[in-house]
């Protein structure tokens, strides 16, 4: 049956039992139809269309290639080709540009163009070549050719004086032709460092950066912390209970018998020969006897129980680590609709001591972040200890997260990420390396998944004794990792635990099984631990902070785990950069129909954002026009409340969106999943791309 002869519900239950968002018949494109299955190759092949190649990579194969992805890690190196071009040319001397003279000039040693009547020559030109044919386009073109500079607009001042875009309708006076502040007064070196102690914390001085690549940086905790662990119990360091055993099968398993159960038949000599098998049966029936006994625990009255908890994560709206889209200026987006707590992108331990540039600009923090951690990932205890001593010495910082969930291979070959699951050792080391190192009011938290391999769980084949009480889950779950460990990380001292309700096989396919988060909660509480102390030989009373983290997209999610899923908050990923304004909506209880200029202002407010952080000159606009494509790339997925269903009112990330036209030119628009219309919206906000520009999104749009 046709979808336009189909009454209402028919048409919903249709929808959703083929994972396609019900979007009301009268806003689909059948028309294009087709065009939802040539986007796919349409994305893939438009590196070569703008480039001109389509005689060099026309054949079969190198289609099949591309298809996979074979080509992508070259062809996005090209995003950044122009980026660094802009970086070396078409710019004037700093020192002329900004305070208007040049110590090195006086030596003739300065090679930098100096010639300032030049240059604004040069700027005029090509602000003309940014008109755009398209006159509906170019109402915001000159818009943008009018703009005044963001940096200028919030500090008085900009940093970069006539190289800003912005300069000559903002703050440099071409008849006097000096860089000036808000005051109408010309710039001093003493005006650029007052500016600097206001501007992003966490800026990296030259001196550190040369210190951390000459390896002069020493470790004095780091070393005192591994001289003491040799010699005792490391937990010592961080609690009085004893280091726990790893070994799964220590004699500690068989203690296990007697707490909660009445002894085991032993009649049958023959039992020796099972005792592994019966061993592990029993615990399982142990975790299952408590569960049923506890698994009424409310979310409020775990919340008494563990009153040691520190309360810094109490019901707060985190937003979750995002690599390359999570951003300074895309956390200060999220800030300002309402997140409370953020955290930096992923930072490579490794990359940090050896004094990477780019990885040491990822620890930055702006002052509109109240409470700010950052994330570390590595392999081995050693390195990611002396970094957390490095960044506890020269950064500011609320918490330090470990990384022990990210899926990707590359990071799994050196031992971290999600493997560490699998290292508990190594990962309860790290943990109580870095309470030792960072200050006593600093906290320290891990991010883990359900496990590091195997598949999710199927639901569907237990749907005869699955319950929500927790009946049967220590069975259902066992081959999963992550609430085994509870116990350790307890133990270690931890403030903070998230868990992503997928394994790292899994990546972000199907739903997150907030099922198991609630369980991994239940086997932290501190009751647990009350009556389970020597089935992990845990520290009594430790309880860290709960944080759930997977599929929330709107208000509903959130405070239906928040109620039901014994977790202290919730971490917030994809559903951000989807709808940054779901903060508001948590906060407001409420579902947002927001409309297309009110998404276009998000854009806009991102753009001023990526303009203060990267800068106002030519790089620092090309970085923000990538950042934005990026951030499009997921923004794009966004389906408008009012054109769905009556019935629907928000949608899942696991549906398939058909090609629909929104209620006006802009919403169309932004619905595309054409990597060509995400660069149309760019030069709305940012003028005319260059010829050379080419953008390869990092993530798929269909496999974020």
């Amino acid at each position: 049956m046709e979808k336009f002869e189909m009454d209402e519900d028919s048409y919903i239950k249709s929808c959703l039992t083929n994972s396609e968002a019900p979007i009301k018949r009268e806003f689909l494109d059948f028309s294009y139809e087709k065009e939802r299955n040539e986007v796919k190759l349409d994305n893939n092949n438009n590196c070569e269309k703008l480039l001109g190649t389509e005689n060099n990579m026309n054949t079969e194969s190198e289609s099949r290639k591309r298809s996979r992805g074979m080509f992508k890690s070259s062809e996005r190196n090209m995003n950044t080709g122009y980026i660094s071009w802009y970086g070396m040319n078409g710019h004037i001397c700093n020192n002329i540009a900004t305070i208007g003279e040049c110590n090195l000039d006086s030596g003739l040693n300065c090679n930098k163009n100096h010639d300032l009547s030049g240059y604004i020559e040069m700027k005029k030109k090509e602000m003309d070549h940014k008109i755009l044919t398209n006159e509906y386009e170019n109402v915001y073109v000159k818009n943008y050719l009018n703009k005044k500079c963001p940096i200028f607009e919030k500090y008085g001042v900009c940093y970069l004086g006539l190289n800003c875009e912005f300069a000559l309708n903002s703050h440099f006076d071409e008849s006097n032709m000096l860089n000036i502040n808000s005051n109408g007064e010309k710039v001093t070196s003493e005006m650029l460092n007052d500016f600097y102690r206001k501007f992003e914390l966490n800026r990296t001085g030259i001196k550190i950066k040369s210190n951390v690549r000459k390896k002069l940086i020493e470790y004095p905790k780091t070393e005192e912390f591994f001289n003491i662990s040799t010699s005792k119990s490391a937990s010592s360091l961080i609690n009085s209970g004893e280091k726990r055993s790893v070994n799964k099968k220590n004699k500690s398993q068989k203690k296990l018998i007697n707490p909660l159960l009445p002894s085991l038949n032993t009649e049958n000599e023959k039992a020796k020969e099972q005792e592994s098998d019966i061993l592990d049966d029993v615990n399982l029936k142990i975790e299952k006897s408590f569960l049923d006994k506890h698994s009424h625990i409310h979310c409020t009255e775990k919340m008494k129980i563990s009153a040691n908890k520190n309360k810094m994560f109490n019901n707060k709206l985190i937003l979750a680590p995002l690599t390359t889209v999570g951003n300074l200026p895309f956390r200060r987006l999220c800030t300002k609709y309402g997140a409370d707590i953020t955290v930096s992108e992923m930072v490579l331990c490794n990359e940090i001591l050896a004094g990477k540039p780019s990885e040491l600009a990822l620890l930055k923090r702006s002052p509109d972040e109240k409470c700010f951690g950052i994330q570390l990932a590595c392999g081995n205890k050693n390195t990611l200890i002396k970094t957390g001593e490095f960044i506890s010495n020269n950064y500011e910082f609320d918490f330090i997260d470990i990384n022990a969930a990210c899926p990707v291979k590359s990071l799994h070959e050196k031992g971290g990420g999600s493997v560490l699951i699998d290292r508990e050792e190594e990962l309860e080391l790290m943990i109580k390396g870095l309470k030792y190192v960072i200050p006593k009011d600093k906290l320290v938290t891990v991010k883990l998944r359900m496990s590091h391999s195997g598949s999710p769980i199927n639901k569907s084949l237990y749907k005869d004794n699955f319950t929500e009480e927790c009946e049967n889950w220590s069975l259902i779950y066992k081959h999963m990792k992550a609430h085994k460990i509870m116990g350790i990380l307890c133990d270690s001292g931890v403030d903070g635990i998230t868990i992503h309700g997928r394994t790292s096989f899994q990546r972000y396919t199907k739903e997150a099984d907030w099922d198991y988060i609630k369980y991994c909660s239940l086997l932290c509480s501190k009751q647990y631990y009350k009556h389970n102390s020597n089935y992990f030989n845990a520290t009594v009373g430790v309880c860290p902070s709960i944080i759930g983290c997977g599929d929330v997209l709107t208000y509903n999610d959130y405070q239906r785990h928040i109620q039901n899923d014994l977790v202290d908050s919730v971490m917030i990923g994809r559903g951000a950069l989807l709808k940054p304004w779901i903060f508001t909506e948590i906060k407001e209880n409420r579902n947002w129909d927001i409309s297309s200029n009110e998404r276009l202002d998000i854009l806009k407010q991102f753009v001023d954002f990526g303009l203060e952080h990267w800068g106002s000159d030519k790089r620092g606009v090309a970085l923000t026009r990538r950042f934005l494509l990026e951030f499009l790339s997921f923004y794009h997925r966004y389906i408008p409340i009012g054109i769905l269903e009556q019935s629907i009112n928000s949608q899942s990330f696991n549906w398939r969106i058909p090609k629909y036209i929104g209620r006006n030119d802009l919403e169309t628009l932004l619905s595309s999943q054409k990597v060509e219309d995400w660069i149309k919206i760019s030069e709305m906000l940012l003028g005319k791309v260059p010829s050379e520009f080419v953008f390869i999104p990092k993530h798929k749009a269909n496999s974020y």
